[in-house]
């Protein structure tokens, strides 16, 4: 099977999936009779790309398994196309008369596979390939239950399509969904209208949230940030010299404000809610993308990545963001103390991500600078900062 090659995309106009990835593609070519091209990196943003909600994040990606190529072994072009055919033919035709065109374009992803297809009607769809071993079958459907629930009430996501009463397949040991495509822009800035109306979709895709029980993780330090810390001690990343200072500095952080976490109520929240992960579509509304790290938390920490500053200097963003969120429900202006710790939870999570890959040759290509002493003594720094009393400013929250 011959695949039309088509150039990749990189404009401000992205093609999404119901999982928006990064903007750039930052793999080798793919294996397969396929070349694909590579395009440009002009750098990552670290808060992109994290890795929330596994089971235990010490088991999703073993730490020896170093090459690319055996994790996507069986995911190339053609036989990413060959397991499509066969799953979106109707079963009242032939499948040998259910022909999809030979397009297969790969789309922006760090962690998974993504494909644009087009089916024998035209229309085109994305099909999306999971990474192997960070998520179980169970977990991306409870990720799919979930974008139904919103989808339902006609809250703007973007739910993957079912075929024979079905959202999940397997190519191999690969999971895959497939998606409609829809096309929409990234908002970089919000004005008034538009946290008003971020506020209104968060607010609603709580609601639902409240109402849906998942096996996910629990976003506190005790849960979340203890996982974190082992894989990242267990990963061998951290040099010797550093391993029992950075295990006392994130136990400390874990032990003095753990306790502040438990006096706010958690429920399923999306988990990882930044500008790459809201989109505008002409037309219609801005739509809530990427609900793989979805997790038991606090509702502020779908809030705080979108805040363009300390939240002392976002009372204007904030109060237009309450005005609509609170349109569907209380916002408990008691969690904003939550923020800063948030932040640093964030930081050594995604030294857990990164310790998971930091051996793979691809990850050491785009993030050269992690894992180096340097890294080590400013992430140590940034948790004991955090720990200091009057880190927390009162007049930040009024």
């Amino acid at each position: 099977m011959k695949i039309n090659e088509e150039p990749f995309e990189n404009s401000t106009c992205n093609e999404v999936n119901g999982n928006r990835e990064s903007e750039n593609n930052l793999f080798d070519p793919y294996s397969g009779n396929r070349s694909v091209e590579r395009a440009n990196d002009p750098g990552l943003d670290s808060e992109s790309f994290v890795n929330g909600n596994c089971i235990d994040v010490s088991a999703t990606i073993p730490i020896q398994e170093t090459a690319l190529s055996t994790i996507w072994q069986d995911v190339n072009p053609e036989a990413a196309l060959d397991a499509v055919e066969r799953v979106c033919c109707p079963p009242n035709v032939d499948q040998t008369l259910f022909k999809m065109a030979t397009i297969c374009i790969p789309r922006n992803s760090y962690i998974n596979r993504v494909f644009e297809m087009q089916l024998p009607s035209s229309e085109r769809i994305i099909v999306k390939f999971y990474r192997p071993n960070r998520w179980t079958a169970d977990m991306v459907r409870g990720e799919h239950h979930f974008l139904k629930s919103c989808s339902d009430l006609d809250i703007p996501v973007i739910p993957p399509t079912f075929y024979e009463g079905k959202t999940l397949f397997m190519l191999g040991k690969t999971l895959f969904t497939i998606f409609p495509k829809k096309g929409g822009r990234v908002v970089d800035e919000l004005n008034e209208d538009l946290w008003k109306e971020t506020g209104r979709l968060l607010g609603r895709v709580h609601n639902v949230g409240e109402t849906v029980s998942l096996d996910r993780m629990v976003w506190k330090p005790r849960h979340a940030t203890s996982v974190h810390l082992r894989t990242i001690l267990e990963s061998g990343a951290v040099p010797d010299d550093y391993k029992l200072v950075f295990e006392r500095t994130v136990l400390d952080f874990i032990e003095k404000i753990n306790d502040l976490f438990e006096s706010e109520p958690v429920q399923l929240i999306h988990g990882d809610c930044h500008f790459g992960n809201i989109i505008y579509r002409p037309g219609e509304s801005l739509y809530l993308v990427d609900f793989d790290d979805c997790v038991i938390g606090h509702p502020v920490q779908d809030l705080w990545m979108l805040l363009p500053d300390k939240i002392k200097n976002c009372q204007l963003e904030l109060k237009w963001f309450l005005e609509g969120y609170e349109t569907f429900r209380s916002f408990s202006k008691s969690s904003l103390k939550l923020i800063p710790y948030l932040q640093i939870m964030r930081q050594i999570h995604f030294s857990a991500w990164c310790a998971l890959q930091f051996r793979e040759d691809h990850f050491k290509h785009h993030f050269p600078e992690w894992g180096q002493v340097k890294y080590w003594n400013q992430l140590i720094k940034d948790i004991q900062e955090s720990c200091r009393e009057g880190f927390i400013e009162e007049d930040d929250f009024e």
